[in-house]
């Protein structure tokens, strides 16, 4: 008989789901309390369990989909049909089927690795992540013959490794046929729609597109309720420049009546050379579509003043050039901007912006995001000042990082985290 599994309340004033991932396949037969699938609520990722044991016949949604609190979720047949007609007559006895030869026992599985029931059970009783269920049941492993290292015995990767080393060791040493089985080779992919996070080409090299979570959402409206537009935050930094400083003099020294660089194109190589360790810095938010694009190019968008206001003209790849590249393109795009020779491709499509107000920048500043951007980095000036060295006050050269960021899109500890990077390569010079 078939019943219909109805998604249960997943939290107080909660009334929908995003579901992340389905646990079985129709066709699967579960049992009861069996974890089915995951779902993520603006609060944490919660594993279904079914209420029945049986054979899962229907599924609602794909991995995304928002799925509301009562709606149809799974129907599951329980293998027990309808109730038998007391009034019916008894079926005639079948005749007694000829005897079968034995089938032959499989192999064991050697003693020397954990003991796999060689067809994926989907136990639900262990602790473990969607990710590590999802990878035993490719492998057909059941979670329960494999032991845990992790807190309370929590399944991780590394068990799994561990299982299978150990499996294939037992084989190899006696000689027996495979005791975990190959996994099939993933379908063909077919047209549909996309998934919640992929990766698109463009002009300027990769984007991976991700589809914000309903954390990521709960998150965006509250911000933007405290912040109507694009809610961001500032944050700032105090870096000591005094290294830096003494070697982009040395370098200027030795320039030989060339170009004399400024700091502003060693905060730009700190800040590219920074990016892969916060890449979501480097990206633009669409809001319509809640989507935000992280680019593989960084396309560095530099402020500058001219007579008829302030412009962003686009450095593009500028992850590719060292400090003399640099301090020519900022030079050109800035001229460009100011003489209106700058190409249409210097004028659109920066990924995030670096802002500079030289010997007027101030102690600290709250520079304005440039959407759909979603990081802005400002340079303050440098000031000298007494700092304590463990044994008395000497002069050093300070400079404050002034930055904003899309609070939808990074929160305090990853811009935290992407500043700290450009301070520590700026104080150990490490451009």
């Amino acid at each position: 008989m078939e019943k219909i599994f109805k998604l249960p309340d997943v939290g107080e004033g909660v009334a929908e789901a995003e579901l992340v991932e389905w646990l079985v396949e129709v066709g699967d037969t579960i049992a009861e309390d069996q974890a089915i699938a995951v779902v993520t609520t603006d609060k944490a990722n919660i594993e279904v369990p079914s209420p029945y044991a049986g054979k899962l016949t229907w599924k609602s949604g794909e991995p995304g989909d928002q799925i509301a609190i009562g709606a149809e979720f799974a129907k599951i047949d329980d293998m027990k049909g309808d109730a038998p007609d007391a009034a019916a007559k008894p079926a005639k006895a079948a005749p007694a089927p000829a005897p079968k030869q034995a089938a032959p026992q499989a192999p064991s599985v050697p003693q020397t690795a954990p003991a796999s029931a060689a067809v994926f059970s989907g136990s639900s009783k262990v602790h473990t992540s969607p990710a590590v269920r999802a990878r035993a049941k490719s492998l057909q492993i059941d979670l329960g013959n494999v032991a845990g290292t992790g807190a309370g015995g929590r399944i991780a990767h590394y068990d799994l490794d561990q299982f299978l080393i150990a499996a294939i060791r037992a084989e190899a040493s006696s000689g027996s046929g495979p005791a975990v089985p190959t996994p099939k080779p993933a379908p063909a992919p077919t047209a549909g729609p996309k998934p919640a996070s992929f990766v698109a080409a463009s002009s300027h090299g990769k984007i991976q597109v991700n589809r914000l979570s309903s954390m990521r959402r709960a998150i965006s409206k509250k911000m933007n309720q405290a912040k109507p537009g694009v809610p961001h935050f500032s944050y700032v930094e105090e870096v000591d420049v005094t290294d830096l400083e003494a070697m982009r003099r040395e370098m200027n020294a030795k320039a030989d009546g060339g170009e004399k660089l400024s700091i502003l194109p060693f905060i730009m190589r700190a800040l590219v050379l920074s990016v892969p360790e916060a890449p979501y810095v480097n990206a633009l938010y669409n809001g319509d579509r809640q989507e935000v694009h992280i680019y593989d190019e960084i396309r560095l968008g530099i402020a500058v003043a001219t007579d008829k206001g302030l412009m962003v003209p686009v450095i593009g790849n500028a992850q590719k050039k060292n400090v003399y590249e640099a301090a020519a393109a900022i030079r050109h795009v800035a001229e460009a901007a100011r003489d209106g020779t700058a190409s249409r491709d210097e004028l659109v499509g920066s990924t995030m912006t670096l802002t500079s107000l030289g010997a007027l920048g101030g102690i600290a500043s709250t520079p304005v995001l440039n959407p759909p951007e979603v990081a802005i980095i400002g340079v303050n000036k440098v000031r000298t000042a007494p700092v304590w060295n463990g044994e008395g006050f000497e002069p050093r050269q300070l400079m404050n990082l002034s930055c904003s960021f899309d609070h939808r899109i990074i929160d305090g500890q990853a811009a935290a985290k992407f500043v700290a990077a450009m301070k520590r390569r700026i104080e150990a010079c490490e451009i």
